[in-house]
């Protein structure tokens, strides 16, 4: 299985001129897990893509062939269908005198991919004011987006140490909008590090569309953004997708690269950062990083990690939260922490039930919801957790989730006179 998902990342990112897997004809039921796969990280369009260029068509069997086309052809119509929904939502805030920066999909898509429909989406992202994050929401509301049923908490609850408010559908159902005041969730970077919007929007660029002007976080925000996303919020197990936004941002971007580390110490991800790309360079060849000594000194030092992080790349998105918690239970000392970390989720604040019902945290109504919480936990989580105990496969994302977990937590110190080595990169 290891060997098929070392395929499978080496055929939607391994360079030309390497030795590589195209003339390989899978079987097909290797075919069939492949595609699941595909389908799951929503990597098919770009497998696609990059089998046509590199291996044609003959890699897969012909009866397998046309689901992936027609993944590619999905994600095509979708993206058309997320464009409109870009215009939309920037003429509603625009509207509201609410200033607000589209993040990764939107801009990846348009302006980074070779085609648009290779870089799915399946939300729209959009960053705002926290001062005024509420009030676009309920702009967005008021202009006909409704709240998805599967996701009732209050959104005032999230504001504390959340990332963005529940999702929002468009009309129909065909695609939803996460409205962020925050780039990354406090339980991966502290609040107190993170780019305020106005940073942010001082360094941000304007890209014309169909007519709009359509701002974007600069390309050295926008890096640290999809690094800080792909190592200490996911652990990697977002998917291969991470990779690809990199690899593409990085062909189509020139990265001020003094600015991108000084951003990235800012904000106390020098290490996830220096992870990430050092990732990239091993699944797609040079992609013109330019390293500080501080940066490729951590890497260096801990070369199996990298290891680990292509093989979260593929992690089983049903299980992953149980490895998670797995890893957070394992890593928390002495006895008494790992009973404060159980206690915590069986008996969470009403502020933090907040986010998943729909009352105020003050509400009386919210005690009643500990009960479906219980139920939830001992019915669901607890049996799946049971169930990951004796797989083979989630033993293994555990080991990789601790070592990536152990990897980015590890005190480190800052060289003196740490040096930029110059050898990619430059002006905008």
């Amino acid at each position: 299985m290891d060997q098929l998902k070392d395929l499978l990342l080496d055929l939607l990112f391994a360079p030309a001129d390497r030795p590589s897997a195209k003339d390989v004809s899978l079987t097909e039921d290797e075919a069939e897990i492949v595609l699941a796969w595909a389908q799951e990280h929503r990597v098919g369009p770009l497998l696609m893509h990059a089998v046509q260029a590199r291996a044609g068509d003959g890699l897969f069997p012909a009866t397998l062939r046309e689901p992936l086309r027609r993944m590619r052809t999905n994600a095509a119509f979708r993206t058309l269908a997320m464009q409109s929904m870009i215009l939309n939502a920037h003429r509603i805030l625009d509207a509201a005198g609410i200033p607000h920066l589209f993040l990764k999909g939107a801009y990846l898509s348009l302006y980074c991919y070779p085609e648009a429909g290779l870089r799915p989406m399946r939300d729209l992202d959009i960053l705002v004011p926290m001062d005024r994050a509420l009030e676009a929401y309920e702009a967005m509301i008021g202009a006909g987006f409704t709240r998805h049923p599967e996701y009732p908490g209050v959104p005032s609850a999230f504001l504390e140490k959340g990332q963005h408010f529940p999702p929002l559908r468009a009309g129909g159902g065909r695609g939803t909008i996460e409205m962020h005041f925050r780039l990354a969730d406090t339980r991966a970077v502290s609040a107190g590090r993170q780019a305020n919007f106005q940073q942010l929007f001082d360094r941000a660029i304007t890209r014309s569309f169909q007519g709009e002007a359509l701002i974007f976080p600069g390309p050295e925000d926008f890096l640290l953004h999809l690094c800080v996303h792909a190592a200490y919020q996911h652990n990697f197990d977002n998917g291969p997708l991470g990779v690809a936004d990199i690899q593409w941002l990085l062909a189509s971007s020139a990265i001020d690269w003094p600015l991108f580390w000084k951003l990235a110490e800012d904000e106390g991800a020098v290490v996830g950062a220096a992870l990430c790309l050092r990732l990239a360079e091993t699944l797609c060849g040079d992609i013109g990083v330019a390293w500080t000594t501080e940066a490729r000194e951590a890497v260096d030092a801990s070369p199996d990690v990298v290891r680990h992080a292509a093989r979260s790349l593929l992690q089983d998105f049903h299980s992953r939260r149980d490895a998670k918690l797995r890893v957070a239970l394992s890593s928390t000392t002495p006895l008494s922490g790992r009973f404060r970390e159980l206690q915590a989720r069986i008996f969470p604040s009403r502020r933090h039930l907040a986010r998943s019902y729909p009352f105020e945290s003050g509400a009386l109504m919210l005690w009643l919801c500990y009960p479906v919480h219980w139920k939830r936990l001992f019915s669901q989580r607890l049996p799946s957790m049971l169930r990951s105990r004796v797989s083979r496969t989630a033993k293994s994302d555990v080991e990789s989730l601790c070592a990536i977990s152990n990897f980015l937590s590890e005190p480190r110190t800052q060289p003196a006179g740490a040096t930029l080595h110059t050898k990619a990169g430059g002006d905008r």
